[in-house]
């Protein structure tokens, strides 16, 4: 029987504790990554659904040493629960998944398992930077609790450091301007969207500042190489990941210059065994990585087979990563979000090692330069706007804003900005905006005016991704004589005689009213 394409029958079976069994060992001279020049204090990471909640787990429990995230459709810190699986697994889908997460009961989780020591010091998160991202087609990981992540951001991080990006048409995916990725506005499939929008480079230059071009697909310096990761969760079936993962090397890193180190999670059913190199291969980090000197790291979680757990087996049939507890035994306190939970350890065990030939030191200076300062608008939503620029250490830098060319330029940041990115918020939709740069020192001329115009805002729109007997028992669609229609509107949605494999996304128009299809397409 073929699973749906979503997290829910994961979430909805995995209640039982996953056993320890015994482990083989390796000895360190069969370690598989090599070590480069990588400051591990530069790491960033970002993930997709489950790796999306995956992410800002990474994020709590490695935050002195990670600069920035992005995250596709995930949510706030510990929003399933923090009790064991069983009661986190309805959390995560009566509270995460139906767009219901709170920002405040999160940002209470975060500070009580740092005063635990379980995670990094709340405070050293203050000047990351974070990139969000939600479609309003998406119907796995309502919209409303990547709000919430928002909200939990900006009262963690400083000013000018979350950029939102809410009012684009697409699904549930990693978002791409790539023929590989499918419609924007579809859920499923390989969960990699064709939206004309580059997320990766996004992402990455909202972290890092104004990068290097990306690299043509077909001039790449190196290729995805896979290795053994069950080496660092130690063949342990708790972890429930594959054992091997992949990694992307840019021939600059590899012949020992300094390099960055990036950290990318697939979501459910996007794992190789899954999709096989779709993830690592079109996702777009690699182009970015090649020009610009980052490694990338791929971990890969494990698939089970069955709909239905197996007592005293292990239980992950969408290879999700554990964002609800269910690598944690049945019985004990949550665990999963924590620097202690055995898939974020064997991560961070990888980055540690990739880091391990690091001649860098994380007090070196940048020499500031005189030369008249260039900003970039890169990317604005209805109401905000991404700009970035090459930024120097240890200087202090302005955004003025107006409506017009000539001005008059107003200031938008209330302290003076000391990284190479900023998010202006407040702006009205479909309106065009120009900004300039500054150092606040005025050693070096203002940047020229770049102009950026926001797009429309999101259409209201709830939809629901799901197999057709999960909108059956939702209520949003019945049967009647094997063919199976929504509910209120009688679309029909294909037949049913106990499969579970036809998927379908349902809009709710009112109450007990559901059509077949996607929301009204928003290309601005």
């Amino acid at each position: 029987m073929k699973l749906a394409r979503t997290l829910v029958p994961a979430l909805l079976a995995t209640t039982l504790a996953v056993p320890a069994i015994a482990h083989n060992h390796q000895s360190a001279s069969d370690e598989p990554l090599a070590a480069y020049n990588i400051d591990l204090s530069q790491t960033s990471v970002s993930g997709i659904s489950s790796g999306g909640f995956m992410t800002v787990q990474m994020h709590a429990a490695h935050a002195e040493n990670i600069v920035g995230i992005g995250v596709f459709a995930g949510g706030p810190y510990e929003c399933a629960g923090t009790g064991g699986q069983s009661s986190n697994v309805l959390g995560a889908m009566n509270t995460c998944m139906a767009g219901k997460a709170s920002a405040s009961d999160a940002i209470i989780n975060l500070n009580d398992s740092a005063h635990k020591n379980e995670i990094a010091p709340v405070s050293a998160q203050h000047n990351d930077k974070i990139w969000l991202y939600s479609g309003y087609n998406d119907g796995v990981v309502k919209q409303p609790t990547m709000d919430a992540l928002d909200t939990y951001y900006r009262e963690l991080v400083a000013e000018g450091n979350v950029y939102y990006r809410d009012n684009q048409d697409a699904g549930h995916a990693q978002i791409v301007d790539n023929s590989h990725g499918q419609k924007c506005v579809l859920n499923g499939g390989e969960f990699i969207n064709d939206c004309d929008l580059d997320g990766a480079g996004q992402i990455l230059e909202f972290i890092y500042g104004d990068l290097k071009p990306k690299q043509a697909p077909e001039n790449l310096s190196s290729t995805v190489v896979k290795f053994d990761q069950s080496f660092y969760f130690d063949n342990n079936p708790n972890a429930v990941m594959a054992k091997d993962a992949f990694l992307y090397v840019p021939k600059a890193c590899a012949e020992g210059e300094a390099c960055r180190l990036h950290i990318a999670f697939h979501g459910c059913l996007q794992n190789a065994e899954s999709i096989g190199d779709s993830f690592y291969k079109y996702a777009g980090y690699n182009e970015w990585a090649d020009s610009n000197n980052f490694v990338v790291l791929y971990p890969q979680t494990s698939q089970t087979e069955g709909a239905l757990p197996v007592p005293g087996e292990p239980f992950n049939p969408q290879g999700c990563w554990d964002w609800w507890g269910f690598t944690d035994p049945e019985g004990v306190p949550a665990n999963y979000a924590t620097k202690s939970s055995v898939q974020i350890q064997a991560i961070w065990k990888m980055a540690a090692r990739l880091a391990g030939a690091s001649t860098q030191t994380n007090d070196a200076a940048t020499e500031a330069t005189s030369e008249a300062l260039s900003l970039q608008a890169i990317d604005a939503s209805d109401n905000a706007a991404s700009l970035v620029w090459q930024g120097d250490t240890g200087v202090e830098y302005n955004i003025t804003q107006a409506d017009a060319p000539t001005g008059p330029f107003t200031p938008v940041n209330k302290s003076p900005i000391t990284s190479s990115s900023y998010g202006v918020t407040g702006l009205e939709p479909n309106t065009t905006y120009y900004f300039k740069l500054s150092r606040v020192d005025n050693a070096a001329p203002e940047s020229d005016a770049v102009a950026i115009t926001t797009g429309n805002t999101a259409p209201e729109c709830d939809p629901t991704y799901g197999t057709l007997s999960q909108h059956m028992m939702g209520g949003r669609a019945f049967a009647s004589w094997g063919l199976v229609y929504a509910t209120g509107s009688l679309d029909y949605l294909g037949t049913f005689f106990g499969a579970n494999s036809t998927d379908a996304t349902l809009l709710k128009k009112a109450a007990l009213y559901y059509t077949k299809g996607n929301c009204p397409e928003n290309t601005k």
